[in-house]
C-alpha cells in the first residue's frame, strides 16, 4: 500500500473554491444521475448490467495479481497524468514495493488543481479509458462485447482505487476539511462516473443522450 504520496512545493492544505464547486456539483450530477437511471431500465438493459458486472469481477480479480511495486506505479501514475494535464512540471518519482512518491512543482495558475492531483489515485479511471478506447475501435459491432470488455477495465480500477483509501493517507488528508471532504469527494466521483456509464450500459449512445438531456432539464428547472 502507497503509504506516501504527492509533495509539491509546499506542505499545507490543498482544495480551494474550484475544488469545493467542483464538489458541489459532483453531488448534484450524482444525484440527479441517480433519480434518473431507474427510467432507463428494461429486460435488455438489466442483461447488459449483468454482462458488465460479470466483466467487474474478472477485472478485480485479475487486478490481485498485480505486484505491489507495480501497483504502487500505477498509483504515482495517477497522480502524473492530471498534473501532466495540469501543465505541472514533473520533479521525479520514488516507486518501492509498499511506498510511492510523486513530487512536482506548479504555478500560481496551476495550484487550484492540486486537490485533483492528490485525490486522483482514488478516482481516476485508468484501466477504464484503455477498456472504452479498445472497446470502441474493435468491439463497436456487439454492445454486449463493448460492455464486458468496459467492465473488466472498470473492476480493476475499482480494486486498485479503492484499497489504499484510508486515514493514513496524506493524499486524502491534506485536503482542506480533512478526510471526510476528502473521502466525500472521491465517492462523489466515483458515484458521478459510474452513474453515467450505468447510462451507456443500460442503452448504449442513446442512454448517454438522454441522461444528459434530462440532467440538463432538472438543472434548469431546478435554477
Amino acid at each position: 500500500m502507497a503509504k506516501k504520496k504527492v509533495s509539491t512545493k509546499e506542505k499545507k492544505s490543498v482544495g480551494g473554491v474550484a475544488f469545493f464547486l467542483s464538489l458541489f456539483s459532483l453531488i448534484v450530477i450524482s444525484l440527479l444521475n441517480l433519480v434518473i437511471l431507474p427510467t432507463l431500465i428494461d429486460v435488455a438493459g438489466l442483461k447488459h448490467l449483468g454482462v458488465f458486472l460479470s466483466g467487474s469481477l474478472i477485472g478485480a480479480w485479475a487486478a490481485t495479481f498485480i505486484s505491489k511495486r507495480s501497483s504502487v506505479f500505477i498509483h504515482e501514475l495517477k497522480h502524473h497524468i492530471p498534473s501532466h494535464f495540469a501543465k505541472n512540471k514533473s520533479k521525479g518519482w520514488k516507486i518501492k514495493d509498499d511506498s510511492g512518491e510523486y513530487r512536482y512543482s506548479y504555478s500560481a495558475a496551476s495550484e487550484k488543481y492540486n486537490a485533483l492531483i492528490a485525490l486522483s489515485p482514488y478516482f481516476f479511471p485508468l484501466f477504464t479509458l484503455v477498456a472504452i478506447l479498445i472497446a470502441a475501435t474493435t468491439l463497436r459491432h456487439s454492445h454486449i462485447a463493448m460492455v464486458l470488455t468496459v467492465g473488466i477495465g472498470y473492476g480493476a480500477d475499482c480494486l486498485l482505487n479503492l484499497k489504499d483509501i484510508s486515514r493514513a493517507q496524506s493524499d486524502i488528508t491534506c485536503i482542506t476539511g480533512g478526510y471526510r471532504v476528502g473521502l466525500t469527494f472521491i465517492v462523489a466521483m466515483h458515484v458521478a462516473l459510474a452513474t453515467i456509464l450505468a447510462a451507456w450500459i443500460l442503452q448504449g449512445l442513446l442512454g448517454l443522450q438522454y441522461l444528459f438531456a434530462e440532467m440538463w432539464s432538472m438543472m434548469v428547472h431546478i435554477v
